[in-house]
């Protein structure tokens, strides 16, 4: 089970290491993180349905 969880924590902590990169040397990735969080905050202040949250998270996620 130590087996398991240490390797989770291994992937886990490489991919916060990624998010890092790429933050810091990528600027368009920065740019796509940034209206993300826009995005992601605007629907929480307008209260949008959940087609309307499915429809952002997809296109957020396609990279539209």
């Amino acid at each position: 089970m130590r087996h398991i969880i240490k390797q989770h924590t291994i992937s886990f902590k490489n991919a916060f290491a990624g998010v890092v990169w790429a933050l810091n040397t990528q600027p368009n990735y920065v740019i796509h993180t940034f209206f993300s969080c826009i995005a992601i905050i605007a629907g929480f202040y307008f209260h949008l349905m959940y087609s309307e949250w499915l429809t952002i998270m997809v296109i957020i996620t396609v990279g539209f």
